[in-house]
C-alpha cells in the first residue's frame, strides 16, 4: 500500500506537476542561523539556545556553510546577510532561520535586531530589518529558498506616533520563485518563547524533524505544525505553524536520503520514491492523450461551423480534408463525420443490419478522431 506521505505527494503534484529527481550529491546547501534575545526592551529566554541547537542540526545534515550569528545589532544582523547573499550564490538550497522579536506595521513584517529601541514610528526603517530584505538575500539560490522564523512573539515596542495598523504576530506573505516562508505561529497570532523550557515549542518540534531523511519539505513541516499543537494544546489558542510560499511540482529536501545507504529503511524509501514517480508519469500520459483528443475534437467542431456558416452566407461550403489515408470513395475535403456516413451506407446497402454497421463505422470514426485518419472499410465488412 502507498504510503500516506506518497499519496499526499501524489494528490499536490498529479494536476500538471512533474517529479524531477532530488539535486546531486555536490549541490550546495548553506545557513544563515540568527537568535536574538538580549534585547534592550523585551528581552527572551530561548532564542540564542534555539539558534544553537539548529545550527548543530544544519552541520549534522552536512551542510556546506553554516553561519551561526548571535545577539546581532542592527549593523551585525545587516552584516550577516551580506555574508549570507554571497553564499548563497548558486548554492541549490538556501536558509535563513530567526529567532527573536518581529513586528508587523501597516502589514509589513519586520525582523528586530537586539539594540533596536523602535520608540517612533520613523525608528522601523532605520533599526529593522524588513522581510522582503531578508527574502531578497537568497536571490543566488538555484533550487529552495527556506525562511524559518521562530518570531512571532507579542509586540513590545511602543512605536509613538504610528499612524499604521500595529498587528499581533505577523502578516501574510506571498513569496515568489521557488520560497517558502514559515511562521512558527499562523498570521496574526503569537508564539511562545518557551519560558522555563531548552527551546520554543516550535524550534523543540522543528529539531525533532528537521533532519529526517528523505521527507518532502512540505510534509516535514506540517509534521512541526502537527508536534507544536499538541504541545500547546491546553492554551487557549494552540499555537499553529504556517507556511507560505510558491513551490511548484519538483520535490524538495532538506535531508536526502543516502544513495549508498543500503539500509532496509533507505530501500523502502527509494521504493517509495520509484512508486511516486511511475504514478506521475502514468498521469502525465493520460493527461497528454485527454489533451490530444480534445484538440481534434475541437478541430471537428470549427470544420463543421464553418461549414454551417458558409452555407448560411449561400457559399460553397470549403471543408478541410482529414489527414492520413481516406477510404477511395470518400470525396475530396471530406471530414471523419462525412467518411462515416459513406461507411454506413455502404455497409447497409450489402445487407448487413444497420446496428452492425453503426457498431463499425462509430469505431472508426473514434480512431479518425484520435489519429487524423480514417478508413471506412470499403470490401472489409
Amino acid at each position: 500500500m502507498r504510503q500516506p506521505y506518497v499519496a499526499w505527494l501524489l494528490a499536490a503534484l498529479c494536476c500538471g506537476g512533474t517529479l524531477l529527481a532530488e539535486g546531486p550529491a555536490e549541490a550546495r546547501r548553506v545557513a544563515l542561523v540568527i537568535g536574538n534575545a538580549d534585547y534592550k526592551v523585551g528581552p527572551l529566554q530561548n532564542p540564542v539556545n534555539d539558534a544553537t541547537s539548529v545550527a548543530k542540526a544544519f552541520e549534522a545534515m552536512r551542510f556546506d556553510k553554516v553561519l551561526l550569528r548571535q545577539n546581532l545589532g542592527m549593523e551585525g544582523f545587516r552584516a550577516a546577510l551580506i555574508d549570507m547573499s554571497r553564499e548563497a550564490a548558486n548554492a541549490d538550497l538556501g536558509v535563513v532561520y530567526f529567532a527573536g522579536h518581529g513586528v508587523e506595521v501597516g502589514g509589513r513584517n519586520y525582523l528586530i535586531p537586539v539594540d533596536a529601541a523602535l520608540a517612533r514610528q520613523g525608528d522601523l526603517d532605520l533599526q529593522a530589518i524588513a522581510l522582503d530584505t531578508v527574502i531578497a538575500q537568497l536571490a543566488g539560490v538555484t533550487n529552495l529558498k527556506l525562511v524559518i522564523l521562530d518570531a512571532c512573539r507579542s509586540n513590545v515596542f511602543p512605536l509613538a506616533g504610528s499612524t499604521r495598523s500595529i498587528g499581533r504576530g505577523l502578516s501574510p506573505v506571498i513569496p515568489e520563485d521557488n520560497t517558502l516562508v514559515v511562521y512558527a505561529s499562523k498570521d496574526g497570532t503569537t508564539a511562545e518563547d518557551g519560558t522555563g523550557r531548552q527551546h520554543s515549542p516550535f524550534t523543540e518540534a522543528l529539531l525533532k524533524h528537521i533532519g529526517t531523511p528523505n521527507v518532502e519539505v512540505r510534509l516535514l513541516f506540517g509534521l512541526v505544525r502537527d508536534d507544536v499543537m499538541e504541545l500547546t494544546r491546553h492554551d487557549a489558542q494552540p499555537q499553529q505553524p504556517y507556511l507560505y510560499g510558491t513551490l511548484g511540482g519538483r520535490t524538495h529536501y532538506l535531508q536526502p536520503v543516502d544513495p549508498g545507504n543500503d539500509t532496509p529503511e533507505a530501500q523502502r524509501l527509494r521504493e517509495q520514491e520509484r512508486e511516486l514517480a511511475r504514478a506521475l508519469a502514468a498521469t502525465k500520459a493520460a493527461q497528454e492523450q485527454r489533451r490530444e483528443i480534445e484538440r481534434r475534437l475541437e478541430t471537428e467542431r470549427k470544420a463543421k461551423a464553418r461549414v454551417i456558416e458558409e452555407a448560411k452566407r449561400g457559399q460553397p461550403a470549403t471543408r478541410p480534408a482529414i489527414n492520413g489515408t481516406a477510404a477511395a470513395a470518400a470525396p475530396a475535403g471530406a471530414t471523419c463525420s462525412d467518411v462515416r456516413e459513406l461507411c454506413t451506407q455502404e455497409c447497409t446497402s450489402k445487407g448487413t443490419l444497420f446496428s452492425q454497421c453503426d457498431n463499425s463505422c462509430r469505431a472508426r470514426f473514434r480512431a479518425c478522431l484520435r489519429t487524423g485518419s480514417f478508413s471506412h472499410g470499403l470490401n472489409k465488412q
